[in-house]
């Protein structure tokens, strides 16, 4: 038999259906000669510190940096995980030939690998394993898939990318937040990783220029124009900033009723069809025009793409390889379809396949993200998956459209040494705007008069507003998308450093796939928030940034570093074991940096004062308050001694006087102190916290009055049930 394994059920079916593998089995599908399985997207990761022994469950400074000479595995904490993994390691072990059908992508790489090797197996045995790449979940990729299987050892070097990358997230990530945790020690764990820390150090940043900048005033006049019954404006040149001289030049002007057009421009500007999308632009455009999150428009393509209406949403590629030329009129073809597109004004006949969108050597290993071949009616779409569907749509067919012709006018106006300018936009020829289907403000016209020079014009008005320079904007997620993108345009390039040159340009913060989790985690974590659709930090995150910021993990230019050699691993120029080796080593660096902190600083000055308040109100006890403090004691929540939420595991639990509860909303965690009548003890907490469940039946009373004996243990949902002994 051939085990074919999928990463998700719903892929698993797709293919089972393809190759005709209907039998429905416990766990797979089945036929004569295929088993299909699948995982639950990530179902073995790699163990966290405790799998190494005991005197790691207890975070200790002197312990650390944990450094693994053999990384273990586990599997992921889900329901079903076992059930499914021995499912696949059963199957797997009657096989004569594996297929490795997870997504076609790093990620998707790792998750094969590290199932196989918790099963026991390895790559290079005389077991033949190949691999299923493919961009698009419709029938015909699948079969096409199918008869071109590659060979898994031509993608080692991507696993060997994916699991560097996982080990480096070990080391720094869970080093790092232990460390920082003991050393800040007030009751909290304080995450910390090799991008979820760059990126939030780029909205605290961003944040401070923000609220310290000191605006400047200024004035700029406007002059209010007339000609051919077009009322426009004409600002004044340059910017003053004496009040009384902008108000002589506004006096000397009111007596004038004309002024003559010194100099008149108008030229024709070519507008290019945009790229196509790969994932970060269009969770960009998403979060621009609707407001998308970024992991909601990452959530609305996957749907999309296990739809079979869409190619493969976790691409970093704008472009399309060549051989996909031949689709192309059957796949516009289906598109015309859809009235808002006009596909009726493209030649299917003479379709231009500019080198713009087809470039072979600009494909990654993925092209851009088009809709699939699959015939589509929107309206058959929630109204966010026909939002997301129709721009990837329009932006295909605008990629064959002309170009927009703009005419851009600019005229100048000078009477006694002063000059104004006024500026337009016309659109001559729409070209691909014609498809706009979501228009921005940026497609707007700004029409003026048809002026030459020396024609005169009325002077309707002059006004002078007060100005002033303006803060740089708060950063919205498609604001970070783009910096995270773009990471390299931040480095700073010093002279003669040929390191710097390398990774100039050349690297991001994190990937197509991990941005927007990157974002979603640093909102989970209350490092940071939403203030309208901005991202600011929170009180928390402000309070970790004074601590943090002076370490190396909070520079772009050491992640930047890391995900350029990332690349090299990838393409075979940098082994997996040498990016081992400097990882570690500077583990070793940062984890003496951390501990060698001063205890941490009361907040800066520039934090609000709410912040500077809710501070001190944590930390600061006095004689004076005790008999109110006794008074408010039924209210008093503290850090509970019994450590981690053991459903997160990531939270210290808070000790209420009815409840330990978990602080994190999202995870929900609750533990009430008395069940069916009966107060529980604090040794029967801690064990069930500790271990799962309590190692002694005791009474407790039903809600009808009768006595029953019991232990307490946690479900899979981690909500308390009572377990009854044999007997």
């Amino acid at each position: 038999m051939i085990t074919i394994l999928a990463e998700k059920p719903s892929v698993a079916r797709d293919i089972a259906r393809v190759l005709g593998v209907g039998n429905r089995k416990d766990g797979y599908l089945s036929n004569n000669q295929y088993n299909v399985t699948w995982a639950f997207g990530h179902l073995v990761k790699l163990a966290p510190p405790d799998a190494y022994g005991e005197q790691y469950k207890k975070w200790t400074p002197a312990l650390l940096p944990i450094i693994p000479t053999d990384y273990k595995l586990e599997l992921i904490e889900n329901p079903g995980s076992k059930k499914q993994f021995n499912t696949i390691k059963k199957l797997v072990k009657e096989s004569k030939e594996i297929i490795c059908a997870t997504d076609a992508g790093r990620e998707g790489e790792l998750i094969f690998r590290l199932i196989y090797e918790k099963i026991g197996e390895k790559m290079n045995s005389k077991l033949p394993i190949k691999r299923l790449w493919i961009s698009s979940l419709t029938d015909e990729a699948i079969k096409e898939g199918f008869n071109n299987l590659k060979d898994a050892s031509d993608y080692q070097a991507l696993y060997d990318t994916a699991i560097s990358r996982a080990k480096a997230d070990w080391l720094v990530g869970l080093n790092s937040t232990r460390a920082i945790t003991t050393k800040v020690n007030r009751g909290n764990v304080y995450s910390l990783g090799r991008v979820q820390t760059p990126t939030f150090v780029l909205v605290v940043k961003r944040y401070l220029e923000h609220i310290n900048f000191v605006p400047t005033t200024f004035w700029q006049p406007d002059l209010v124009l007339e000609a051919e019954s077009i009322e426009f404006i004409a600002k004044y040149a340059k910017a003053i900033h004496n009040k009384a001289d902008a108000e002589a030049l506004v006096e000397s002007f009111k007596t004038k009723t004309e002024i003559d057009v010194a100099t008149a421009e108008k030229k024709n500007k070519s507008e290019q069809p945009p790229l196509l999308f790969d994932l970060t632009n269009l969770q960009k455009r998403c979060n621009s025009l609707f407001g998308y999150t970024a992991q909601k428009t990452l959530d609305i393509a996957q749907k999309l793409y296990e739809a079979k209406r869409i190619t493969y949403p976790r691409t970093e590629s704008r472009h399309l390889s060549n051989d996909m030329k031949k689709d192309m009129p059957a796949q516009l073809k289906k598109l015309m379809q859809i009235p808002t597109l006009k596909t009726d004004k493209i030649n299917l006949e003479k379709l231009n396949y500019s080198s713009r969108y087809f470039n072979n050597a600009k494909v990654t290993d993925h092209h851009a993200i088009i809709p699939s071949t699959q015939r589509v009616d929107p309206a058959s779409l929630s109204k966010d998956e026909a939002n997301v569907y129709m721009l990837i749509a329009a932006s295909l067919v605008q990629s064959f459209m002309p170009n927009c012709i703009k005419e851009l006018t600019s005229y100048t106006f000078t009477e006694e040494g002063h000059t104004f300018i006024s500026k337009g936009t016309v659109i001559k020829v729409e070209g691909w705007r014609e498809i706009s289907v979501f228009a921005s403000k940026n497609d707007a016209e700004e029409k003026l008069p048809n002026l030459k020079k020396g024609d005169t014009t009325k002077i309707i008005d002059i006004k002078n507003p007060e100005r002033k320079t303006k803060a740089p904007p708060l950063l919205t997620e498609a604001m970070l998308l783009s910096m995270m993108e773009r990471a390299g345009d931040l480095v700073e390039v010093e002279e003669d450093e040929e390191e710097d040159e390398e990774i100039e340009n050349k690297f991001s913060l994190g990937t197509p796939a991990t941005r927007a989790s990157i974002i979603e985690l640093l909102q989970k974590r209350e490092y940071i928030k939403k203030q309208g659709k901005a991202l600011v930090p929170s009180e928390n995150g402000l309070f970790i940034y004074d601590v943090i910021k002076g370490l190396p993990l909070a520079d772009i230019k050491t992640t930047g570093k890391w995900e350029y050699a990332l690349k090299c691993i990838q393409n075979e120029s940098l082994s997996k074991d040498k990016f081992q080796s400097e990882i570690e080593k500077y583990t070793h660096n940062l984890i003496s940096e951390i501990l060698a902190l001063k205890p941490p600083p009361a907040p800066a000055g520039m934090v609000q004062n709410r912040y500077q308040n809710r501070y001190k109100s944590k930390t600061t006890k006095t004689k004076s308050s005790s008999a109110s403090s006794s008074a408010k004691s039924k209210r008093t929540k503290t850090a509970s001694s019994l450590g981690l939420c053991p459903k997160c595991k990531e939270k210290v639990l808070i000790d209420y006087p009815k409840s330990l509860t978990c602080p994190d909303k999202s995870c929900g965690f609750i533990l009430w102190k008395n069940m069916a009548s009966k107060a529980l003890s604090a040794t029967a907490l801690k064990q069930l916290i500790k271990s799962g469940e309590t190692k002694k039946a005791v009474n407790f009373k039903s809600s009808t009055g009768k006595t029953f004996k019991a232990r307490l243990a946690f479900d899979d949902a981690y909500k308390v049930v009572f377990k009854f002994d044999r007997n």
